[in-house]
């Protein structure tokens, strides 16, 4: 009796947590298929956190999910800047001209400059990277909507980012 009770509250349990994934993945990519209102705007992103100066970072602006958050050359723009430049740990850039709407930047600190992120071998990040909105990522990056911010037509975001 009671194995079955166990048995039967852990199938619920697992029946929560899959319906609960579902959701989330099905709300992760909201923001990101909402209509632009027509319009442009100015983000301007400062990276700040950089704990060295080698290698290059990848500022990537994605307009929607296409790509997001690991392949940069799918991104509506991304830029490269020598991480040499950064003063103090910090760098600033900015995207001009970019359609008013949901938006998210990612960044990677691509030290070696192999053009992609080096991991351990669990797959843990062993680079500097972060995304717009800072949120908390436990096991992979933030879905679209966690690190989406807004851009009104004919105003400057900013945008702070804080290298992990």
């Amino acid at each position: 009796m009671k194995n079955r009770l166990l048995q039967r509250s852990g199938l619920s349990l697992l029946i929560v947590a899959c319906l609960l994934a579902a959701v989330t993945v099905y709300a992760g990519a909201k923001k990101a298929e909402e209509a632009r209102p027509g319009g442009e705007g100015t983000i301007a992103v400062t990276v700040e956190g950089l704990t060295s100066t080698d290698g290059i970072l990848f500022v990537s602006l994605y307009l929607t999910n296409e790509g997001y958050p690991g392949e940069w050359q799918l991104a509506y723009r991304t830029q490269q800047l020598s991480a040499a430049d950064a003063v103090d740990g910090s760098m600033q850039t900015l995207f001009d001209s970019v359609p008013a709407g949901w938006f998210v930047i990612s960044v990677l600190h691509d030290a070696d400059s192999n053009s992609e992120m080096a991991t351990n071998a669990l797959g843990i990040p062993k680079e500097g990277f972060g995304f717009s909105n800072n949120p908390r990522s436990f096991f992979g990056p933030p879905d679209f909507d966690k690190a989406a911010v807004y851009l009104e037509p004919e105003a400057v975001s900013q945008v702070s980012i804080k290298i992990k």
